[in-house]
């Protein structure tokens, strides 16, 4: 299954999924909001935010500006959506965009 891909790589990717929301600590919320949009409330100056498609790649990163971030993906399908603060994971989810 991940023959040719860089383990150092893959490590990353299962990490990501392997943390359970409940773990987080902090108070993010990340919706769909239609069409190739997602909506992530919560946020502070300078989080991180990566959005990856279901092979792991890498499909758009953004800093946050304001404690709303409403952004658009060039990616359809499920994504998973990850928010970073001080070099730290603080949200994570899996989710379907339609």
């Amino acid at each position: 299954m991940f023959e040719g891909v860089d383990k150092r790589l893959r490590w990353q990717w299962q990490i990501s999924f392997n943390r359970k929301e409940t773990d987080m600590k902090a108070d993010i919320t990340i919706i769909p909001s239609g069409n190739y949009h997602i909506l992530i409330k919560g946020l502070k100056q300078n989080d991180i935010i990566r959005i990856y498609g279901t092979s792991g790649i890498l499909a758009l990163q953004k800093q946050a500006k304001s404690d709303t971030e409403q952004l658009r993906t060039p990616i359809n399908g499920t994504v998973a959506v990850e928010v970073t603060r001080g070099g730290k994971q603080i949200a994570v989810k899996k989710i379907a965009l339609k």
